[in-house]
């Protein structure tokens, strides 16, 4: 199903998540080279509540490289 999805995906992860292992989400995301894959080290499992400044900080930074000008957003 994860090969089906055209869309710029940015997968943002803690890196003490305790209910999804980072490693099985590495693994998913390296099954999409085109995706990126963000872990966090300040939070775990719901990193836009536990950290929410790193968690924008890293959205607006993916954003930045990767939105097409005049895309809404």
């Amino acid at each position: 199903m994860i090969r089906s999805i055209t869309a710029n995906t940015v997968v943002i992860q803690g890196v003490t998540d305790h209910i999804v292992s980072p490693n099985a989400v590495a693994w998913l995301c390296s099954l999409r080279p085109d995706w990126e894959h963000v872990v966090l080290e300040d939070t775990g499992h719901t990193p836009q509540m536990d950290a929410p400044l790193s968690f924008i900080a890293a959205v607006d930074d993916w954003l930045s490289r990767t939105a097409k000008p005049g895309a809404a957003v």
